[in-house]
């Protein structure tokens, strides 16, 4: 799903410095819940874990409002291990932080930062489709590679993000 693109002439925000940091998903389809199915978390009830990586894990969440209000949304929520490590810590604000500024049509918009009992998360927009690395996990199993028109679609989109 894509959003409106942001106006040519607007005013640009200088493009912040960021630190990337490469989490492994697990492989294959998202992972369904089975311990905490239903658990409410700030503000949103969990539905699907969708990944976890080496400093957060990801939830296909719903957030539910005044008079029956409800929005698919994700959940970014820092590792319960690692909540104690301040080094980790200061890296998920900083990502907040970073991604709180950019509003801008090819990077998932970050609706809100808080904590639950010490620990940190962010909700952040759903967007539907695959992601890259199951895209990919499927075209290797098939033996197919990415067609060239694919991956210069998705630079291009990147490289737009950035600009």
């Amino acid at each position: 799903m894509q959003r409106a693109p942001a106006e040519p002439d607007g005013p640009r925000a200088p493009a912040p410095r960021v630190k990337l940091v490469r989490a492994r998903a697990r492989a294959g389809e998202a992972e369904p819940m089975t311990k905490g199915a239903g658990q409410s978390f700030g503000g949103s009830v969990l539905e699907e874990r969708l990944a976890v990586g080496g400093m957060a894990e990801v939830f296909r969440a719903r957030r539910v409002g005044a008079a029956g209000f409800s929005r698919a949304v994700v959940i970014k929520r820092i590792l319960p291990t690692l909540c104690a490590d301040r080094s980790f810590v200061e890296m998920f604000i900083d990502e907040a932080n970073t991604g709180a500024q950019l509003r801008l049509s090819n990077i998932v918009a970050i609706d809100e930062f808080g904590e639950v009992d010490g620990q940190y998360f962010l909700a952040m927009e759903l967007v539907q489709g695959v992601d890259a690395s199951r895209l990919l996990a499927a075209l290797v199993a098939d033996g197919r590679a990415l067609p060239w028109e694919v991956a210069a679609f998705v630079l291009r989109e990147v490289l737009s993000a950035l600009d």
